[in-house]
């Protein structure tokens, strides 16, 4: 079963201030069991209730690991451009070199893909095309065939 934890350091070992915030997480949890009281817990350990709760679920769903810190990169990009997109993108910019970023925006949106022109105008600014120029500069040089970057 794949978790959202990871191992941190080498070996997988806990730092020395990890270690401290996981004991102290996993102290509050035991205080409420022994008080029967997750307030009482709380104010004694100068702890927000919603965050005890949220530890408390994070350690009984995966133990010790749950009391870490998550890591903060994200696990997928939802709003990350498509590479079919992006084919497209540079296939109707080197297709319609006279099209600025709006229309060829349209024209994927047309087919299905709605995207903004200033997505398009930041892709093709990271391929180095990113004005009609230089899109006709390279169409001139490759006339006849349409090699992608």
């Amino acid at each position: 079963m794949g978790t959202k934890y990871h191992k941190n350091g080498k070996n997988g070992r806990l730092t020395a201030q990890e270690r401290r915030l996981v004991n102290r997480r996993l102290k509050v949890i035991k205080l409420a069991k022994k008080l029967g009281s997750v307030s009482d817990a709380c104010r004694i350990c100068r702890m927000n209730r919603s965050l005890f709760y949220r530890y408390k679920r994070r350690y009984e769903k995966y133990g010790m690991k749950g009391l870490r810190n998550l890591p903060t990169t994200p696990h997928h990009s939802p709003r990350s451009v498509k590479p079919e997109v992006k084919h497209k993108i540079l296939f109707l910019a080197m297709k319609n070199t006279q099209c600025g970023c709006r229309p060829i925006a349209d024209m994927i949106a047309s087919q299905g893909h709605p995207i903004s022109h200033e997505t398009v105008r930041n892709y093709l600014k990271e391929k180095g095309l990113n004005t009609i120029a230089e899109r006709q500069i390279l169409a001139s040089q490759r006339q006849d065939k349409l090699i992608f970057i």
